[in-house]
């Protein structure tokens, strides 16, 4: 169980990465990775899930605007040996 302002949300089973706290223009954004099936899951700050999410293939996250257009894009390890970046609209 995730508590997001004491919003509880209930995650699938499995072992899960120490949730991360965000800061964004739309707000707090939380994420977490399931490390046993490599899915990112990535919550407001009113525990709903943002859409899209959770991204397969993915581990540990990082929140950033890594090219500095007023967007946040989130980079994770892929696979064994790549890096990837997926851009929040």
């Amino acid at each position: 169980t995730l508590s997001i302002k004491g919003i509880n949300v209930e995650l699938p089973p499995g072992r899960y990465s120490e949730p991360k706290i965000f800061n964004s223009n739309k707000g707090l954004l939380i994420g977490t990775s399931d490390l046993s099936k490599d899915r990112i899951y990535l919550y407001d700050d009113k525990g709903k899930l943002i859409n899209g999410f959770p991204l397969e293939e993915g581990s540990s996250i990082d929140l950033v605007d890594s090219d500095k257009d007023g967007k946040l894009e989130i980079i994770s390890k892929m696979k064994k040996y790549s890096v990837v970046s997926y851009e929040i609209n």
